[in-house]
């Protein structure tokens, strides 16, 4: 799980993967949701010409007042049982009520609550925009069989038109999105930061280059051929002497061929690993050339040849 700060046609500013409820010193954060926005808007210094919209899993009323006391517009749904004891809103008498029907239940201090009917209850808070200017909607009635016009709060009709970006995103990047499987607990992390920034160069190219037609695929594939044709050619080694691979065992060192021909070699019981000359797992190396080796024919072959 990742919280990303984007903007509202799906540019990525900060991406934070979900580390635990523990949060400074160990301790157990109370408050993940109102934590991980304060956490992302920290990452862009300037707000003065910015806004900040989430949904009712982020917002609560406290969280506006510090973003509000931080000098950061904020507007988000909010949910019933986040607004506080001494504001309460039933939401099955909106639900009730004349559709279009609204109503502002708090406005104190910048912030502003407001609820408004459509097919289900909406509520939402911000501290910096009321309910006022209305706009004109069209929705079926389905008693009447036509459309007819409803008034919508300015707040909401804000939020309509600036949220979305972070499903934009997500949308974008699983189009092509890399399917290489691993076993390491990281990779899905990995490859998921590599599709976001793919995401966001394409938004770039297409800002930089307007008039060049290259989709999404094109693109993709031409990042992919050029690091294909970037990839150095491993330089051939010298034939005379085993390098150690990758993995790692008691003495990394390379084992010349006159320190592996001469002498009394024998083999001794160790713990499992990788044979140097099979792709075997034995529990046997030779300790004069610290290397772990099959008894049979890995043993032989290797101080032989």
């Amino acid at each position: 799980k990742n919280f990303v700060l984007s903007s509202d046609d799906g540019y990525p500013y900060f991406l934070a993967p979900y580390c635990g409820a523990k949060y400074g010193g160990g301790k157990v954060s109370k408050n993940l949701c109102a934590r991980s926005v304060l956490d992302c808007v920290t990452e862009i210094g300037d707000w003065s010409d910015k806004e900040v919209y989430f949904d009712n899993w982020f917002s609560s009323f406290s969280l506006l007042k510090v973003l509000k006391d931080q000098g950061i517009r904020a507007t988000g749904t909010i949910r019933v049982d986040r607004l506080g004891k001494d504001l309460q809103i039933n939401k099955k008498e909106i639900r009730h009520e004349e559709r279009g029907s609204m109503k502002c239940h708090y406005e104190e201090n910048g912030i502003s609550v407001t609820s408004w009917n459509d097919n289900s209850p909406v509520i939402i808070i911000s501290n910096v925009h009321s309910d006022l200017p209305y706009t004109s909607v069209k929705r079926w009635n389905p008693s009447k069989k036509c459309y007819i016009n409803i008034d919508r709060p300015n707040c909401i009709n804000l939020y309509n038109k600036h949220m979305g970006g972070v499903d934009s995103l997500d949308a974008h990047v699983s189009v092509y999105r890399i399917d290489v499987r691993g076993k390491k607990w990281y990779w899905p992390h990995y490859i998921n930061t590599l599709d976001v920034l793919k995401s966001a160069a394409f938004k770039v190219f297409r800002l930089t280059y307007p008039d060049d037609k290259m989709d999404f695929l094109a693109f993709t594939r031409r990042i992919v051929m050029h690091y294909l044709k970037a990839a150095k050619i491993q330089k051939q080694l010298p034939p005379n002497i085993i390098y150690p691979r990758k993995r790692s065992w008691k003495g990394n060192a390379a084992v010349a061929v006159n320190e592996r021909k001469e002498g009394q070699h024998f083999i001794e019981k160790t713990n499992q690993k990788r044979c140097r000359v099979c792709p075997k797992r034995p529990r046997t190396w030779c300790p004069i050339c610290k290397v772990r080796l099959c008894m049979e024919p890995c043993f032989k072959a290797f101080h032989k040849d």
